[in-house]
């Protein structure tokens, strides 16, 4: 055990040390104070339906003596609830479940998810730009004020930055063929559907056009097809049960294909 401490010791330059501080000191400080302002809008509707888990087990708009008043755009018929994918409000309910119900409690997870989004981003860019980059990446990123505001809400926003950079570093690997590059691609897409569609698709589009523009897979067609029916078999439910093709959003009338026909015209415009 003494040998293998001495060795990561000597392997620890003052620069390392400097960084570890750094980005103990920031994470520190996206801790603090957690319970300083109140639950805002999405926050409290987030935290409402997640109550409804811990009383049913399912994301209902009912916590057990309330329901949110709306016009049956955010929960079908089974009072289940289809504006968003479930999984943020699981989130929130585990942490109820643990810790209490509490401002605090609704955002730790979220926080310490947002955490592990900066450790894997350094990993990722390890990868293609080595350890000063990384180093510099993950520093940048705790002291972005837009990415400290959103990780400290109990929303699915840290989950779908954690869920993004885990795509990019499964593609980099499936990009130089190493092995186990599918299961992580196929997990980071499945993670980022239920935490938001739209931004599902987005990236998905990306990485097939990024693919097809490459064209170096020819050899891996039959892992890629594996990959595409695996996320649609692990995706597709919610999708149909949510009627995501033609189901009104809050804001009006709203389906997949009139959001494609739109990127379409925006496409033309670039």
């Amino acid at each position: 055990m003494r040998p293998l401490i001495d060795k990561y010791t000597r392997s620890l330059d003052p620069s390392t040390g400097m960084f570890v501080i750094a980005c103990a000191i920031l994470m520190g400080l996206g801790l603090y104070k957690l319970d300083n302002a109140a639950l805002w809008y999405d926050e409290a509707q987030t935290v409402f339906v997640a109550k409804g888990v811990l009383n049913t087990g399912w994301p209902t708009p009912h916590d057990g003596r309330q329901l949110i008043p709306e016009a049956n755009v955010f929960y079908n018929d089974d009072m289940l609830w289809v504006e968003h994918p479930w999984l943020q409000f699981y989130v929130v309910a585990l942490a109820f479940k643990l810790f209490g119900v509490s401002p605090v409690s609704a955002r730790l997870f979220f926080v310490l998810i947002g955490f592990c989004t900066v450790l894997f981003l350094y990993r990722t860019v390890l990868r293609v730009y080595g350890n000063g980059i990384a180093r510099l990446s993950s520093v940048l990123l705790l002291l972005s004020t837009p990415y400290m505001l959103h990780l400290r809400q109990c929303r699915y926003y840290a989950i779908l930055g954690f869920s993004t950079v885990w795509m990019l570093w499964a593609y980099l690997k499936f990009e130089r063929g190493e092995r186990g590059a599918l299961p992580h691609l196929i997990a980071a897409a499945v993670l980022i559907f239920y935490s938001n569609v739209a931004s599902f698709f987005a990236l998905m589009a990306g990485i097939t056009l990024w693919i097809v523009v490459k064209g170096r897979y020819a050899g891996r067609w039959r892992a890629l097809i594996t990959m595409y029916g695996v996320i649609f078999v692990l995706t597709s439910p919610w999708f149909f049960y949510a009627d995501l093709m033609n189901r009104r959003d809050t804001h009006g009338s709203w389906n997949v294909l009139e959001m494609i026909s739109q990127m379409g015209h925006y496409m033309l415009d670039i």
